[in-house]
C-alpha cells in the first residue's frame, strides 16, 4: 500500500491514535493567552465536558501549589525565549484529586522569530509514578531485611557456638535457625514482599513440628499483617519457642500443652502469649542455653519479648508495635487449621498433618483451636 492510497483520512488516523494513547492535546495562542485542546486535555483536569475557556493562566491553578512558580517559570521562558517546555508536575483536579501529569510542548515562530504559539501534549502519569513509588518501598524494604537477616544470622552463630558442643550440634543448631529464616521469606514472598500474615507464619513454623500439633492451640485473631521485620523476627521466636518446647519444654512429655493466644489492644498493639503447661520445671533453664539470647534479641524496634521461666512451664509474652502492623489486604480469609488424626507414637507424640482451605468469614476476626 502507498502513501497516496489514504491521503484523506490522515486526520482520522490521528484523531484515531490520540483516542487510544489518552493523549490531551493543546495549543496556546502567544498573544491572546487562549488555547485550543481535545476532550482528553480537559478531562485529564477532571472535566467531562470541554470547558468554554482555557488559558496558560488557568492550567497553573490547578498545578499544586508547591510546583506552581516553577511550571509559571518554564511556561514564561516558552513564550519569551522560545525554549521548549517539558516537566512533571502535581496538579489537583477539578474533582479535588491528584494526579501526576507529564507535559511537553514546543514553541512556533513568526518570520520575524518571534513566539506566536505553543503546541504540546499533556498526559495523565499516576499510575507510573505510583509503580515508582512501590518499587522505592520494595527497594527499601529489600535493603531493611538484608541487613536484618544479616544480623539475626550474626547472633544465631554467635549463640550456637556458646551452646553446643560439638560440630555437628553447631552445624544442626545453626541450620534449623536458618530454615526458620528461609520459612519466614517463603511465607514474605507468597503473600506480600513487604509484609505478612500471622496467620502465614504460624502455619509454615507449624509445619515443621507436625508431631506435636495435637497439643498446640491458638485462639485469637491471627488474620493480622506485619512489616517484613516484624515478620522474620516473629518467625525465628516461633521456631525457638516450638523447638525448646520439644526439647526441654511442655511438648518434652506426653502431658504437656501450649497455648498461644493472639491479644489486638486498643492502641493497635499485637500480644501474642506462649504458654507451656504440664512439662518439667524450667527455673533452672534461665542460664542452660534455652535460647533466650536469640528470643529476647529477635526483637529489636518491632516490639519487645518477655520471657518468664515459671515452675509450671515457660511463658513467653511477644508485643508488636502498631507501627509494625500493616493493612489486611482485601483477600479470602483462610479458615482454621484442620487436624487429620495418626496413631499415637511409643514416645507418646502424635503424628498427623494440617490441611488448609480458604472461605470468606467474618471480617472482625476469627477463633481456632487445634487440640
Amino acid at each position: 500500500m502507498t502513501k497516496s492510497s489514504f491521503p484523506d483520512s490522515r486526520g482520522d488516523h490521528l484523531d484515531l491514535l490520540l483516542a487510544t494513547s489518552e493523549i490531551g492535546i493543546w495549543e496556546l495562542d502567544a498573544a491572546t493567552g487562549e488555547a485550543l485542546r481535545n476532550l482528553r486535555h480537559d478531562q485529564i483536569f477532571g472535566h467531562d465536558q470541554l470547558l468554554d475557556h482555557w488559558s496558560g493562566d488557568i492550567f497553573l491553578t490547578y498545578v499544586v501549589e508547591e510546583d506552581r512558580e516553577r511550571v509559571g517559570a518554564l511556561l514564561n521562558a516558552s513564550l519569551t525565549d522560545g525554549e521548549p517546555w517539558s516537566f512533571e508536575t502535581r496538579i489537583r483536579r477539578a474533582d479535588g484529586v491528584d494526579r501526576w501529569i507529564s507535559a511537553k510542548g514546543v514553541p512556533k515562530f513568526s518570520e520575524t522569530g518571534e513566539v506566536t504559539k505553543l503546541i504540546g501534549h499533556v498526559i495523565d502519569i499516576t499510575a507510573t509514578k505510583q509503580t515508582e513509588d512501590r518499587l522505592r518501598l520494595l527497594s527499601k524494604e529489600l535493603n531493611h531485611r538484608v541487613a536484618n537477616t544479616f544480623t539475626i544470622m550474626n547472633s544465631m552463630i554467635r549463640h550456637a557456638s556458646k551452646k553446643t558442643n560439638t560440630v555437628d550440634q553447631f552445624a544442626l543448631t545453626l541450620m534449623e535457625r536458618l530454615a526458620a529464616l528461609a520459612r519466614s521469606n517463603k511465607v514474605l514472598v507468597a503473600e506480600e514482599a513487604e509484609r505478612s500474615s500471622l496467620h502465614g507464619i504460624l502455619q509454615m513454623e507449624l509445619e515443621a513440628f507436625l508431631g506435636w500439633q495435637k497439643r498446640i492451640s491458638i485462639s485469637g485473631n491471627t488474620h493480622i499483617w506485619f512489616s517484613g521485620e516484624a515478620s522474620e523476627a516473629l518467625a525465628l521466636i516461633f521456631h525457638e519457642l516450638l523447638t525448646n518446647a520439644v526439647k526441654h519444654g511442655a511438648l518434652s512429655v506426653s502431658s504437656g500443652r501450649v497455648d498461644v493466644t493472639v491479644e489486638e489492644c486498643p492502641d493497635r498493639r499485637v500480644n501474642i502469649n506462649w504458654s507451656e503447661t504440664g512439662g518439667p520445671s524450667l527455673a533452672g533453664e534461665r542460664r542452660s542455653g534455652i535460647g533466650s539470647t536469640i528470643l529476647k534479641n529477635a526483637m529489636r524496634e518491632e516490639g519487645t519479648v518477655t520471657l518468664d521461666f515459671a515452675a509450671g512451664g515457660l511463658k513467653c509474652d511477644i508485643v508488636i508495635k502498631d507501627s509494625f502492623r500493616r493493612e489486611t489486604p482485601d483477600i479470602p480469609v483462610p479458615v482454621a487449621p484442620a487436624f487429620v488424626d495418626q496413631p499415637i507414637a511409643e514416645d507418646g507424640a502424635f503424628s498427623g498433618h494440617v490441611s488448609w482451605s480458604s472461605k470468606t468469614i467474618r471480617s472482625s476476626g476469627w477463633i481456632y483451636r487445634i487440640s
